[in-house]
């Protein structure tokens, strides 16, 4: 997931919860592979 090794920093900075979202978002705006 490139987007995931670009913002590894900020993404590891969050709580599990919001990382949950973060995913959950990325995914319904097809960031995901």
């Amino acid at each position: 997931m490139i987007w995931q090794e670009k913002n590894r920093k900020r993404y590891d900075a969050l709580s599990y919860e919001d990382q949950a979202k973060f995913y959950l978002l990325a995914m319904a705006k097809g960031y995901t592979d």
